[in-house]
């Protein structure tokens, strides 16, 4: 199968007859993982190399596109987070660890995210965009944990007040305090939903729906997350 994810970037994959996945190719501009076995992974890389100047290793790169990966073989897990990438957001834009003693969160439930008022001091639209960018990069990679928070805060690009920003701060506050958290993919046997054993091949999707969410439009909101090897994939 192939997946385009968008102009720049796309998944191939490659099935047996019996649906398991048998290798996979993700590509990024010119960026590369390959997914195989040693041999196949040798044959893909002597056919780039026959018409590109590549350079690379056998085994998955600790760095790739702001991610860290880590690689636990006896475990049988692999890791992925942005601990370096959050740091660096954070100086950029001014950004420290949370102030309060409570836990860190990155969106109280009692934050109301109207559109601005006619009165209400502004924020440099570009520089809202900027942040939103960062934190949705993250959310994208391996912080699922914030997709809520960055669906709000997009939803004010445009006409952004300094209200907007500090939130986006304190979203971004919350990922620094948290910066060694990721997803981990394991090959064992996992606990899935009502504490039933579930098999790391196994794909679950959940999906949920909040009805007239917004006040002023009464649209809905719908949601879906997938899990695979005992972690988020889309």
């Amino acid at each position: 199968g192939y997946v385009s994810l968008d102009t720049d970037s796309c998944l191939y994959m490659l099935y047996d007859s019996t649906g398991h996945m048998q290798a996979a190719a993700a590509t990024f501009m010119d960026d590369c993982i390959h997914v195989d076995t040693q041999a196949s992974c040798t044959v893909y890389r002597a056919m780039l190399q026959a018409d590109f100047e590549t350079s690379g290793q056998d085994e998955v790169p600790t760095d790739f596109l702001g991610m860290q990966i880590t690689r636990d073989r006896k475990a049988g897990t692999l890791k992925i987070f942005q601990e370096k990438y959050i740091e660096k957001m954070a100086e950029r834009y001014g950004v420290g660890l949370p102030t309060s003693s409570r836990a860190p969160t990155p969106l109280l439930h009692t934050t109301k995210l109207d559109p601005a008022a006619d009165n209400e001091e502004g924020c440099n639209p570009r520089l809202f965009r900027s942040i939103c960018g960062a934190l949705q990069f993250a959310s994208h990679c391996c912080r699922p944990d914030v997709s809520q928070s960055i669906k709000e805060l997009c939803k004010h690009l445009i006409d952004p007040a300094l209200r907007h920003y500090k939130v986006a701060q304190q979203c971004l506050s919350y990922l620094l305090a948290t910066k060694d958290l990721g997803l981990t993919y394991t090959k064992h046997a996992i606990c899935g939903i009502h504490d039933c054993i579930v098999a790391p091949a196994v794909l679950e999707v959940f999906s949920d729906v909040l009805f007239t969410e917004c006040m002023l439009t009464h649209w809905s909101t719908s949601g879906y997350v997938a899990m695979h090897c005992g972690a988020a994939l889309l």
